[in-house]
């Protein structure tokens, strides 16, 4: 899937409040494992309580409620060289999600292994079933994925309903020297 999921195991535990949640996979960026609560309140909504979501060295943490349509909440990211945070909210019965995430020295173990330097990526995304829109500006040095290296790179994305525009410059890296904008 788009996700890169596989071979994921999700265990439930009745509890009090609702269900404890163990899971565990593989990840496009690594193996990753989660645990948390699935706190279900009478009358209420459903919210997750994501204790920690690790993959390598970075966890996420935060609590998403289940409302029509998708999620509402924040996660933390911190770790492994990557910080930031990701808001989830619904708008107009349409998923959205903010992205604000600094790396330095992000490792991932892949497959492919990815390694980022330093970087940044602020972007908004609305995941509308007609298409994906989205608006995003990013930019970093020492980015690695299997044996795609890239000294520096830059850019922004504007697309609606899956189309738009990309515009990026990227610069090679020692020994393989290129340019493109």
């Amino acid at each position: 899937g788009g996700a890169g999921l596989a071979g994921v195991t999700l265990q439930l535990t009745p509890n009090a409040n609702g269900f404890g949640f163990t899971t565990s996979g593989q990840s496009i960026l690594g193996p990753f494992t989660a645990e948390g609560n699935i706190l279900l309140p009478p009358g209420g909504s459903a919210v997750i309580d994501i204790a920690r979501l690790s993959v390598g060295g970075t966890t996420a943490r935060g609590r998403l409620t289940a409302v029509t349509g998708g999620l509402t909440g924040n996660l933390t990211v911190a770790g492994g060289g990557l910080d930031g945070r990701i808001a989830l909210a619904m708008v107009r019965g349409i998923q959205r999600a903010e992205v604000h995430m600094t790396a330095r020295n992000a490792q991932f173990s892949g497959p492919p292994p990815i390694m980022i330097g330093r970087g940044t990526i602020d972007a908004v995304v609305l995941l509308d079933p007609r298409g994906t829109d989205v608006q995003a500006t990013f930019s970093g040095s020492g980015f690695r994925r299997g044996n795609l290296s890239i000294a520096r790179f830059q850019g922004d994305a504007r697309l609606v309903d899956g189309s738009g525009l990309v515009r990026a410059s990227i610069a090679g890296a020692r020994g393989r020297s290129f340019a493109l904008q």
